[in-house]
């Protein structure tokens, strides 16, 4: 279970530091305001599990993933070169939530999880899950 929490931890601090950094790039306001929206969420995600390790006496591993970190360096790049970098950022904002997606789902799979964690990992998974559809259909549009 250590793993997969460690996992999940990483995983949203990645999307904290995401979702902070393309609010900074991003032009629209209204999405400025979305995007930090999201970043306060994960934060709040990354505080849960953390909580829930402690409780659980397991030592939480509060650091980024290589993956996030590589995500992290490609928007920064989109915002330097794109020709509609808000659509771009909003595109690879919902491309790091299928991966967080991704790592939830496989958590989940695990069977590792006691009834009250796995309570807390689920809806948060429907919430990223809705987060990258909201922000799919968002960069469809811009």
């Amino acid at each position: 279970m250590q793993k997969e929490l460690n996992l999940l931890l990483s995983r949203n601090l990645d999307g904290e530091r995401g979702y902070t950094n393309a609010s900074t790039h991003i032009k629209n306001e209204n999405f400025k305001n979305f995007l930090k929206a999201y970043a306060d969420q994960r934060r709040k995600y990354a505080q849960e599990i953390k909580d829930r390790m402690e409780e659980l006496g397991i030592e939480p591993r509060e650091d980024f993933s290589t993956l996030g970190s590589i995500h992290h360096a490609i928007m920064e790049l989109i915002t330097k070169i794109s020709s509609n970098a808000d659509k771009a950022l909003m595109e690879e904002c919902a491309r790091g939530e299928s991966m967080a997606v991704s790592d939830y789902k496989k958590a989940m799979k695990s069977n590792m999880f006691d009834s009250d964690t796995l309570s807390m990992v689920m809806k948060q998974h429907d919430k990223i899950m809705a987060a990258k559809q909201t922000l799919k259909k968002i960069g469809e549009v811009i």
